[in-house]
């Protein structure tokens, strides 16, 4: 009984053997695994590193500001009788704006005069019998009352001088903010006196642009108000402080407006050329991920003819017209994934579709480095 047993069981270990046995065509028996099937290439476009020099431009935002602007207003507190301007208008420098009341200075001027006439006379008796029958002290008593006098006249000439407003500097004028007959104070503004044929360009640049700039520069600017129409400006003053804060420093720049197309308060797209740096290797912004642990970018292998992509961790430099300069891992022949990459991991198999067979050749475009 016991050997009928064990023939049983190889019986059925024989059995089951058959059942997974499995025949080669040329009918002898493969017992060995299929093989694993192959992954399916990911679609990706790619575009071409580009090597070549790159100018150097510094980009801010400024702002227009006049060279000379003020409020005009007087001294003193008065009466308008005369109104010289009309609003708007150019005027000239040290022309006659307006006048208040100076009728009150005016007299008080005739009477001063007539005095110092009298102390002055005085001032002559008194030097000539200096020996006979005056003392010094009456001498210097009628010199110090003939100077008072002309003391009087000179403030009160002052103050009849300050009654008539008169423009500082060539220049246009605002909105006129008084009417004739009207009393105004002292500081009360009157109208707005702009000078317009040359103006400012403020603004600011990171503090690593410091060595780079100097004052003599030429600056581009653009302006909403004529977006076709570029304009050109010189670097006059550099800020000798850096901002702690937003770790940038001020520049101001002076440009000639002698169309008066310009306006002070003005926005400002500004842009400063320097020198080109040597050669420096570019992509596309697209082909970069950026992440928290360093930014990282895919590269086209070949290997056997079949396509795979690498990822290397880059050291980017700076942008302009949506590139951005890479300043390690890639060489100038390398081809880099511009899009498809957020389904890519190291060394997949990938294969070009036509867009960016297309974006491979094109033409080299014109870049700049953007600090």
């Amino acid at each position: 009984m016991k050997a009928r047993y064990w023939v049983g069981s190889g019986s059925a270990v024989a059995a089951l053997a058959a059942a997974f046995m499995v025949w080669s065509p040329n009918g002898v028996s493969d017992t060995s695994a299929p093989a694993p099937t192959a992954a399916p290439a990911t679609p990706v476009a790619v575009a071409n590193v580009q090597s070549g020099p790159m100018p150097v431009v510094l980009s801010s935002v400024g702002t227009l500001a006049a060279v000379q602007q003020v409020q005009v207003s007087p001294e003193v507190g008065g009466r308008i009788v005369e109104l010289n301007f009309t609003a708007g208008k150019a005027v000239s420098a040290n022309q006659v704006l307006l006048k208040l009341n100076d009728g009150p200075e005016q007299g008080d001027l005739a009477k001063l005069q007539a005095q110092a006439k009298n102390a002055k006379l005085a001032l002559e008796r008194t030097r000539k019998v200096l020996l006979l029958a005056s003392t010094q002290s009456q001498l210097d008593q009628a010199q110090a009352n003939y100077d008072q006098v002309r003391g009087e006249i000179a403030r009160v000439q002052a103050v009849i001088n300050q009654k008539t407003i008169r423009a500082p500097f060539a220049g246009v004028l605002g909105i006129r903010k008084v009417d004739l007959g009207q009393y105004i104070s002292p500081g009360d503004s009157v109208v707005t006196l702009t000078q317009l044929s040359r103006l400012y360009v403020n603004f600011s640049l990171p503090e690593q642009a410091a060595a780079q700039l100097q004052p003599g520069q030429l600056i581009n600017l653009k302006v909403d108000a004529w977006p076709q129409r570029p304009f050109q400006a010189t670097v006059t003053t550099l800020e000798p402080q850096i901002d702690p804060g937003a770790r940038s420093m001020q520049v101001q720049a002076t440009l000639d407006n002698p169309e008066l197309l310009l306006k002070p308060g003005m926005f400002a797209n500004v842009s400063v050329e320097l020198p080109s740096l040597a050669d420096v290797l570019s992509v596309p912004e697209t082909a970069i991920s950026y992440n928290a642990y360093g930014n990282s970018l895919f590269v086209l292998r070949e290997n056997n003819g079949q396509l795979n992509v690498e990822q290397v961790f880059v050291k980017l430099g700076a942008r302009r017209n949506d590139r951005v300069v890479v300043l390690d891992a890639i060489n100038a022949n390398d081809r880099v994934v511009v899009s498809g990459q957020i389904r890519l991991s190291n060394g997949m198999p990938v294969r070009l579709t036509q867009d960016a067979m297309a974006a491979s050749d094109l033409k080299k475009p014109d870049v700049a480095q953007q600090l």
